[in-house]
């Protein structure tokens, strides 16, 4: 015997775009414009806070 399921859409089908506003688009601009600084001090942190947590 043969059961046939209807699917329905999944969430993703079912998601809206929205536009972004200006505002967004100003913030994701002014992320990606950004200059990247490295320090070590910064490095040390990260190693810190992964050696308490992870292992």
């Amino acid at each position: 015997m043969v059961q046939i399921i209807e699917k329905k859409g999944t969430l993703l089908d079912r998601v809206l775009t929205v536009q972004p506003t200006q505002r967004v688009k100003r913030q994701r601009q002014r992320y990606l414009d950004r200059k990247l600084v490295y320090t070590i001090d910064r490095d040390r942190i990260e190693v810190k806070v992964m050696k308490e947590t992870e292992g």
